[in-house]
């Protein structure tokens, strides 16, 4: 039972990330990383079909083999449909090797 429990959760918390990235793809990223400081900046796209006064989003990144390597949220205010915004998050540790990175919707309004 317990492993039919956590395979479900995994399910979940993947489809919820591929449906963020779908929805609100990213480009242009970039990190910095000075000390064990990072800075993560780029774009998002709202191709979600509705619009938010404000969007709050959970960033993920990942090295080489999928180890999480950190995450924080951003909040992108008067996030309009098909409007694209910039973003910077900073993380309290370092990002140095980071290979990839995946979005998760957490809330709007």
């Amino acid at each position: 039972m317990k492993k039919l429990a956590m395979s479900l959760i995994i399910v979940l918390v993947v489809c919820g990330c591929v449906w963020a990235e779908d929805e609100f793809p990213l480009k242009n990223v970039k990190v910095r990383t000075i000390a064990n400081v990072a800075e993560a900046q780029g774009e998002i796209t709202n191709n979600s079909g509705q619009g938010y006064d404000t969007a709050i989003f959970k960033l993920y990144f990942y090295d080489k083999n999928n180890n999480l390597m950190g995450s924080t949220k951003i909040a992108i205010q008067n996030f309009e449909e098909e409007k694209t915004a910039a973003f910077t998050a900073v993380f309290t540790s370092s990002l140095a090797g980071w290979k990839s990175y995946s979005i998760q919707f957490d809330s709007g309004f």
